[in-house]
């Protein structure tokens, strides 16, 4: 009797395992599957992580790819930020990295870098990873950019149900996400909620036939590490930051053409305290040497975007189409400064920039010479108009770009390209006052 049930036993074990294994071969061939549908060799140089990569690999946040990433470098700024830059470069705010999760394009307002708020992010609910190395903005209506790193999401139906991670570390740090997806009829439902002791991430994605919405949450919290402190020890600093955004979108043209519109607004509370000044160049009396000992900040980033794209696909020839318009704002709720001798200025303004709206057009040519090789050409027309009196200007980036596929494994990928990157609103602010951006 005992050994029959031994033998049921036995049985049972060895069936869920195979049902296990059937059921990641299942998610993992779907990841592949997608991954391929959503790679866009034209973008770049592409290097890409697939669901099976992520999990045997142990990736738990975006930080544990972009440190692996070839010519960047990941490292901690002067604000206590996880920074990644170009290899060799000053460890400064990259101006010129995109980071989308989906089709949401979420750069801070302020620095038109994403890693302040995303280096942490969760991978628990990301299917596959996408890293383009080269001018892609002419493809995705954004402002230039060097390297542009796409989150996909997982499909509800491969999460089907939950997924539940809590971690604890040595450090006292500890965290826990939970994600869940499902399919009831013609929609789709995945949903997202991560918590550490210094951030919060959430984020939702729903869709019907081929409308989409989808929405996000971030709160970071931090020191300011060295700061702007005179000595480089703030007696005192503190910030947080909270992001969301909407999107909502609707496909056609059998899913090659998409119209869309977003909001994202960014709050920024920060102090910073240090009694033996802070170096806000603006802001010093170099006759009396009167520096700033406190900065206490309240700001508000807003960006609209709306746009429009297509693709027209012919027999060895396809046209990509698209325009956007992005507005963006920044909002000074507080800035108080107070100095050596004690006087404090109230809402203080470093530069006049409150507003800025960027007109975009763009076009895509693909030509294929034959299966294993493909001619492109790429013009992206922008028009950045600022307010308060700031220099309006416009810019025409153009690509050319030749592909070719030797075999399975391997492909050569030649592109000549002209592109600026645009200043940021933190690079005016801390702009000499004589220089006209």
């Amino acid at each position: 009797m005992r050994l029959i049930l031994v033998f049921f036993l036995l049985l049972k074990i060895l069936s869920a395992q195979d049902l296990q294994t059937l059921l990641d071969e299942f998610k993992y061939e779907t990841s592949k599957q997608i991954a391929n549908k959503t790679k866009k060799e034209s973008l770049g140089h592409v290097v890409s992580f697939t669901q099976e990569d992520l999990e045997m690999m142990g990736v738990k946040t975006l930080k544990d790819i972009l440190k692996i990433l070839p010519k960047v470098s990941m490292q901690t700024n002067f604000f206590g930020a996880s920074n990644l830059t170009y290899a060799g470069n000053p460890n400064s705010i990259s101006t010129s990295m995109r980071l989308y999760i989906d089709d949401q394009e979420l750069s801070s307002v302020q620095t038109l870098s994403p890693w302040l708020l995303y280096a942490n992010y969760p991978m628990e609910h990301i299917s596959h990873i996408e890293i383009y190395y080269g001018e892609s903005t002419l493809h995705l209506g954004n402002e230039p950019a060097k390297l542009t790193i796409k989150l996909h999401t997982k499909r509800a139906y491969t999460v089907s149900g939950g997924i539940l991670r809590s971690s604890i570390s040595r450090q006292n740090s500890n965290s826990t996400t939970a994600v869940y997806g499902n399919d009831i009829d013609d929609t789709s439902l995945l949903f997202m909620l991560s918590h550490s002791n210094v951030n919060k991430y959430a984020h939702l994605s729903l869709k019907k036939d081929e409308y989409k919405l989808s929405s996000g949450f971030t709160k970071v919290q931090k020191e300011n590490y060295l700061g702007l402190a005179y000595d480089l020890e703030p007696d005192y600093s503190k910030s947080e930051y909270d992001q969301y955004f909407l999107e909502f979108s609707k496909a056609f043209n059998e899913d090659l053409g998409k119209v869309y519109f977003s909001f994202n607004q960014t709050e920024k509370n920060s102090t910073e305290i240090n009694q033996e000044g802070i170096l806000l160049a603006s802001e010093v009396d170099f006759n009396t040497f009167n520096l700033p000992k406190e900065l206490d900040e309240d700001l508000t980033f807003r960006k609209y975007d709306f746009g429009l794209t297509n693709i027209f696909d012919f027999k060895n020839y396809s046209l990509y189409l698209g325009g956007a318009i992005k507005h963006k704002e920044y909002d000074i709720n507080r800035r108080d400064i107070t100095y050596f001798d004690n006087t404090t200025k109230s809402d203080v303004k470093y530069s006049n920039l409150k507003s800025e709206t960027i007109y975009s057009i763009l076009s895509e040519h693909s030509y294929k010479l034959n299966d294993s090789n493909i001619l492109i050409a790429n013009l992206k027309y922008d028009k950045y108009i600022k307010d308060n009196g700031f220099k309006n200007f416009d810019f025409l980036t153009s690509r050319l770009g030749y592909i070719s596929a030797l075999n399975e494994n391997y492909s050569l990928k030649l592109f000549l390209t002209n592109t600026f990157t645009p200043p940021s609103m933190f690079e005016i602010d801390f702009a000499s006052k004589q220089k006209k951006i």
